[in-house]
């Protein structure tokens, strides 16, 4: 599988960080927004203040198994975050 990245702003309706990627596919994930601006990862209707929370400048690495799909919500005002995939 190719490297790939992208920036994806995220506010406050749930987002896919990736596609139904292959097993093994590893996720580095970054909120790269301004000071104070938080998101929250989890699955599918991942919720505001109730997923992994991500603060600004933050990063996590996630390994994927085939099929699962990793979500990202903000607040209304909002971040962006940086997601490199290999």
């Amino acid at each position: 599988m190719a490297v790939t990245a992208a920036s994806v702003d995220v506010a406050d309706v749930a987002i896919a960080c990736n596609e139904n990627d292959v097993g093994g596919t590893r996720l580095i994930i970054r909120n790269s927004g301004g000071q104070a601006r938080v998101c929250d990862l989890g699955p599918a209707g991942v919720v505001f203040g109730e997923g992994f929370e991500l603060d600004a400048g933050d990063t996590v690495m996630i390994k994927v198994k085939s099929g699962e799909v990793i979500y990202a919500v903000s607040d209304a005002q909002g971040t962006t975050l940086k997601i490199l995939r290999t």
